[in-house]
């Protein structure tokens, strides 16, 4: 988990300078074509990166535990039902509150589309803090106690940044949201990995698409609620889905705490 969170800071500082890069493009009137004209060029210069990684060379596990133990068998331990549920919530949750930030300052503060833009940056930098911290300082084993103080700080907050009126305040009320979300994704993953030692990589690969079937999902959901109700209550929307992260963390302490 301490790999996986140094890894998913990296992605934390695209997310932080992204939105900067944005700002400044928007300041020199380039126009907003040119933010994906760049990312573009970087993807490009990405696959350059990768054909020169020599993967090859990555020693390969022992698989015949997995190609005993398939999927279906899995499923009968609810362990691995709940660490895709808690996925599922946890990215959509964590992706709609980075992506719907800036509108909401835009929106409910009566702020421009440059400070909108910085206060995704500021979600984000809750995050790097997190993950970096994580990394570094967490050296235990029981990682899901940990996402249960993570999630906790998380709800906590996102609440916190919704009923304060004051863009600033709200602002680090978002940002302690972040960081709540920081190391959840790593921390149930190795969860995952430590519990089911046989078949491991069908039971991380099952946890890990609750993940992206959370950043499908939530999107249309969300954008619903708020054409319906409006983009304020649409973020109760993902106050709601963080407290049932909580309960479903809950229940998977209680089901792994002799096991593990």
């Amino acid at each position: 988990s301490r790999l996986m969170n140094l890894m998913h800071a990296a992605f934390s500082v695209g997310a932080v300078i992204g939105p900067y890069i944005v700002i400044m493009f928007m300041r020199m009137n380039l126009g907003w074509q040119m933010v994906y004209r760049l990312m573009s060029a970087v993807s490009l210069i990405m696959v350059v990166v990768f054909l020169a990684i020599p993967f090859s060379h990555i020693r390969k596990e022992d698989e015949t535990d997995d190609k005993k133990v398939g999927v279906g068998e899995l499923l009968k331990d609810p362990v691995l039902i709940l660490a895709f549920l808690i996925l599922l919530v946890y990215v959509g949750s964590e992706l709609g509150v980075s992506n719907w930030v800036s509108e909401f300052y835009v929106k409910i503060f009566d702020k421009s589309a440059e400070t909108g833009a910085f206060m995704v940056s500021f979600f984000w930098v809750g995050l790097l803090v997190g993950r970096l911290g994580t990394s570094i300082f967490y050296n235990g084993s029981r990682p899901a106690l940990v996402a249960l103080f993570l999630a906790t700080i998380c709800t906590i907050s996102l609440l916190f940044a919704l009923l304060v009126r004051h863009p600033i305040i709200s602002g680090i009320g978002f940002a302690l949201t972040g960081f709540g979300y920081s190391a959840i994704y790593p921390l149930i993953m190795a969860l995952v990995g430590r519990y089911f030692t046989k078949a491991q990589g069908a039971a991380v690969g099952f946890a890990a698409t609750g993940g992206g079937v959370g950043s499908f999902l939530f999107p249309f959901i969300m954008s619903a609620i708020s054409q319906a109700f409006g983009i304020y209550k649409g973020f109760f929307f993902y106050f709601a889905l963080n407290i049932l992260m909580v309960g479903l963390i809950i229940t998977i302490i209680t089901l792994t705490r002799k096991s593990m």
